[in-house]
């Protein structure tokens, strides 16, 4: 969620990306998009979320446009029929306005927004600024503190960071797991 110019201040210099995708991009900027999300956003985010949703609830998700032959067909259409006028997702709007009255085929996308920003200035504000900038906070070791309170207090003051926030906290956690894990464990003594 960090600009190149926060994540220069955060680290010192941005560093090169390592991740790799398992095949060559090529294509028009939506196809390329779309590879990009069909390799990473939905088996990393996405369909695990829901997986995880619905398996804690004792359902069983069937994601329909998931099926093989059909990402396959859809990697066949081109971006001028996938999105057409400005619609996005048109072959599908298009082949729902069948069945379905175009106030479902063409209302806005809605999403499930979790309350984050506004917990990071109430509830979880104290915490949060313990973790970050407490005596054991492992952020200092690997970013200058100065920039994370900087984002901190800006969200504070009303400016809306809590997809920052949320990274670094994030960061923190694992930091602290992985010191748990190479840290040698202590014996008691017999």
């Amino acid at each position: 969620p960090f600009s190149e110019q926060e994540v220069e201040r955060l680290v010192g210099s941005p560093s090169e990306s390592t991740d790799e995708l398992p095949f060559e991009l090529s294509g028009d900027a939506i196809t390329r998009m779309g590879l990009v999300d069909l390799a990473s956003w939905l088996p990393d985010n996405l369909l695990e979320r829901g997986d995880r949703m619905t398996m804690a609830s004792s359902i069983e998700l069937r994601p329909p446009f998931l099926d093989t032959r059909l990402v396959e067909f859809s990697l066949t259409i081109p971006s001028s029929i996938k999105v057409a006028d400005r619609i996005t997702k048109w072959p599908v709007k298009e082949l729902a306005r069948r069945y379905l009255p175009a106030e479902i085929t063409h209302r806005p996308k809605v999403g499930f927004k979790v309350p984050i920003g506004s917990w990071f200035r109430g509830q979880l504000a104290g915490p949060t600024a313990d973790l970050l900038f407490g005596c054991d906070s492992r952020l200092g070791h690997h970013l200058d503190v100065d920039v994370v309170r900087g984002i901190y207090d800006r969200h504070q003051r009303g400016i809306e960071s809590s997809k920052e926030l949320w990274a670094l906290l994030s960061l923190e956690v694992w930091l602290r797991h992985a010191a748990q894990l190479t840290s040698p464990s202590v014996e008691p003594a017999p």
